[in-house]
């Protein structure tokens, strides 16, 4: 399946013991944790509501005695945000910018899968300081998209996620004829092996596994085209389904053995939890809303607008739509030389690896695209379409000017420094450093409190209560008149009934529109005095208001 049979790039192999490889990558690994530094303080909304909680649960023994605390987010598999919260409230809590070097190393473990591509695809014509040239500028261009840059060091995690699937393609990309006729079983394995622990940590990254195996069997040579694409396909499902298991296996099967769903309340519909109605929860607010869109939706944000259209916040990235366009060109290309066989569009034939990656890159845009086309999850696609779209520049320089490599290498380099500086990126949430990472004010917090969290976000309050506190979370996301024979609720007013202590209901701001449902569990929609929550996290965006219960009012 490859032209060498290794798990690592040949031309690194080839110079293992030289002082420029060793540079090479430790300069790629040292590059995230600099720029997650630089960055500032990571305090996204997400933190805010799971990141901290899912670990806080996990490490404290809290899964059986809090409720749904960060609702549909609360019980997302937390094996990622360990290590984080680990070191915050451990050994780097007073250390904040270790703690951001740290969070960098994802990044800067993407920007190597990125180069190891880019080396494979982008300039295997060129050579010497030319091919060189090409795969370094094409590589930072790749690497500064919007949904990179703005995710770099943060608890998203969507950059680890888009780090492992990278290094899933690479490995899956075929070499010539005579090396594909014979598949290394060890890369397909590896590939499938890293999709499956991607698919594991964070279910959006499952959209990228029909892809590469669609690309496989686009790909397979047609000799013997059916038990070749067949062992390749097996090998590769194999590989997946042990990382998903090793990565997904252990929490899926806490919240299975709690809930009767393994990723609940997500995919209900099929799971059919009773503590939920059957329902499958989508997140469509970013979804195309006209033809037009769902054919030219990367055209949006292609260049600054001051708009929302898929993301939280306005941002600006050219990536999308030039790799969309480099797509649609290539089909064109294709039907050239099928039917117009003429030197200059011979010349344009496809290589085997470049056939791989564009059909995984259209698969799996489709698939974002009608999933959730949300742009944080889009990072693999912006790091591949950017790839593309530079190795077609590269190709046309080549075709027009075949004598030499230079204006190939001007025009990637022109369309590498103009998509960098037409990238505006979206600010999810930092600040300045301070003398610690979490500066959270709970000290006033009453001896077994009842904390009743709406999603806003506001999960993270209770994290910082000492444990010898002896509080308690029930969430109150998703309670409303259609649950309220669902385990989710009485479940919920059991909790309050039983509770002795004081209750305090936990806001997002100003926001009160859940606070009329409060007698569904058996509190008073009247609420007591309420306080702000001090924080480094979001300038005092938690209010903190004493509730009543309905049977002691």
């Amino acid at each position: 399946m490859s032209t060498h049979r290794g798990l690592f790039p040949p031309w690194l192999k080839r110079t293992a013991q030289t002082p420029t490889a060793i540079v090479l990558a430790l300069t790629c690994l040292a590059i995230g944790p600099v720029v997650s530094l630089l960055l500032g303080q990571d305090v996204n909304w997400d933190l805010r509501n799971y990141h901290l909680a899912g670990p806080h649960a996990v490490f404290e023994h809290r899964i059986d005695r809090d409720l749904d605390p960060a609702g549909v987010q609360s019980y997302l598999n937390p094996t990622l945000d360990l290590a984080y919260y680990a070191l915050a409230r451990g050994p780097l809590a007073e250390h904040p910018r270790l703690l951001a070097v740290f969070m960098g190393l994802p990044y800067g473990a993407m920007i190597f899968a990125t180069l190891c591509l880019s080396h494979r695809l982008v300039a295997p014509s060129l050579s010497g300081r030319a091919r060189a040239a090409a795969v370094g500028v094409s590589t930072a261009a790749a690497v500064t998209g919007a949904g990179s840059l703005a995710q770099a060091g943060t608890v998203f995690n969507e950059v680890t996620i888009a780090m492992l699937v990278l290094f899933g393609v690479y490995l899956a990309l075929p070499g010539p004829a005579s090396a594909i006729a014979k598949p290394c079983w060890a890369r397909l394995l590896g590939s499938g092996l890293f999709l499956g622990l991607a698919t594991g940590l964070k279910l959006t990254a499952g959209i990228f596994a029909p892809a590469l195996v669609l690309a496989l069997l686009a790909t397979a040579p047609r000799a013997r085209w059916f038990p070749t694409a067949a062992a390749m396909t097996a090998l590769f499902c194999a590989g997946w389904g042990i990382g998903f298991a090793a990565s997904a296996g252990w929490w899926a099967t806490i919240v299975y053995a709690k809930f009767g769903n393994p990723v609940f309340p997500l995919f209900n519909a099929y799971f059919k939890s009773p503590w939920y109605p059957e329902v499958n929860f989508r997140d469509l607010r970013f979804l195309p809303k006209t033809t037009l869109q769902w054919f030219f939706y990367p055209a949006w944000w292609a260049t600054w607008s001051g708009q929302v259209v898929n993301a939280e916040l306005p941002y600006s990235d050219p990536r999308l739509l030039l790799a969309l366009i480099t797509a649609a060109a290539a089909g064109a290309v294709r039907l050239l030389v099928s039917f117009a066989p003429h030197r200059l569009v011979s010349s344009l034939r496809f290589s085997a690896v470049e056939a791989f990656l564009l059909v995984f890159w259209v698969i799996g845009y489709a698939l974002w695209l009608s999933g959730s086309a949300i742009i944080r999850y889009g990072v693999v696609l912006e790091v591949l379409g950017f790839l593309l779209f530079s190795t077609a520049i590269i190709r046309v320089g080549k075709a027009l000017s075949p004598g030499t490599d230079d204006l190939a290498v001007a025009y990637a380099a022109v369309a590498a420094l103009a998509c960098m500086t037409s990238t505006q990126v979206p600010d999810y949430g930092r600040v300045a450093y301070g003398p610690r990472v979490f500066d959270v004010d709970v000290s006033w917090v009453p001896v077994d409190t009842l904390f009743v969290a709406i999603t806003g976000p506001t999960a993270y309050v209770p994290t910082f209560v000492p444990a010898a506190a002896n509080a308690t979370v029930v969430g109150f996301s998703f309670i409303n008149p259609v649950v309220r024979d669902f385990p989710l609720t009485t479940r919920s007013a059991a909790m309050v009934r039983d509770h002795h202590g004081p209750v305090i209901a936990l806001l997002p701001g100003s926001d009160r529109s859940m606070v009329p449902y409060f007698p569904l569990i058996g509190l008073s929609p009247d609420l007591g005095p309420c306080r702000p929550i001090h924080s480094n996290l979001d300038q005092d965006g938690v209010m903190a208001c004493a509730v009543k219960r309905l049977d002691r009012e």
